[in-house]
């Protein structure tokens, strides 16, 4: 009999990471007959080290599984002038790390694709967790029928406030020309965030 198995793929970062396993702790508590399986992704440019992270995790969770997805070469990106993305360090302008980590992510695909596969075969893969960068999986794991959900690793608080903004944002060329200040019921903040 197959395994019940989750699989879990955050966007490169310890943040995401982190988020990811906390994730999967907490499914495991009420769910302790699943296997969690956590996809990780090398970055083009410096994270940090996971590895101690990931080596504390695999010993006092034993239900938690890391797989880590082969280098992925991202092309020439004009934006980085003639510096190849594969060869970034932390030093690069952080504004163009979230343009990488998507293009990463998308190109990740085909990587995505074999481990899910290779995975179902001896497991039952109940559903595909994925980081709000991760979205261009969410066709792999349609065309393979597992069930593909979203997880935010966004501050609640801040998530909140983008879903309740006021209309105006919208369209940002009119909100120069605002007199009053913005209502605190055009934004209501749950007190408890």
């Amino acid at each position: 009999m197959k395994k019940d198995t989750l699989v879990l793929y955050p966007s490169p970062g310890m943040g995401h990471l982190i988020s990811m396993v906390e994730l999967g702790k907490l499914i495991l508590t009420h769910h302790p007959s699943f296997s969690i399986i956590i996809f990780i992704t090398p970055a083009p440019y410096n994270t940090g080290s996971t590895a101690p992270y990931i080596n504390r995790v695999s010993q006092t969770t034993p239900s938690i599984h890391f797989h880590h997805l082969p280098t992925t070469s991202l092309p020439h990106l004009n934006s980085f002038s003639s510096t190849t993305t594969t060869n970034l360090s932390s030093s690069s302008s952080p504004k163009h790390h979230e343009t990488l980590t998507f293009n990463l992510l998308h190109l990740n695909n085909p990587n995505v694709h074999q481990a899910l596969q290779t995975i179902s075969q001896t497991s039952t893969i109940r559903s595909f967790i994925i980081d709000t960068f991760c979205y261009s999986s969410i066709d792999v794991a349609q065309n393979l029928n597992i069930p593909t959900y979203y997880f935010f690793t966004l501050v609640l608080q801040y998530s909140q406030s983008c879903f309740t903004s006021p209309p105006f944002i919208k369209t940002p060329q009119k909100a120069s020309k605002i007199s009053k200040p913005i209502s605190k019921s055009l934004v209501s903040i749950h007190p408890s965030l």
